[in-house]
């Protein structure tokens, strides 16, 4: 992979990150410190609240970027 693509890669997984990180803190502020709360269950996994955090602010990355 040339230098240029490498370099685009890691900025936008660092721009994922970041987006990551503010959504956490963003509810965190509003008073979401329960992340480790079950927020559902299925057969294969246990969800967290954090991970609807996650993945709500992941998917929002992608629908942008």
């Amino acid at each position: 992979m040339p230098p240029a693509a490498l370099n685009n890669a890691r900025r936008l997984l660092c721009a994922l990150k970041d987006h990551l990180l503010a959504a956490l803190v963003a509810a965190r502020t509003r008073g979401g410190r329960d992340f480790a709360r079950v927020a559902g269950v299925t057969a294969a996994d246990t969800i967290y609240r954090v991970d609807r955090i996650g993945e709500a602010a992941i998917l929002d990355w992608f629908g942008r970027y």
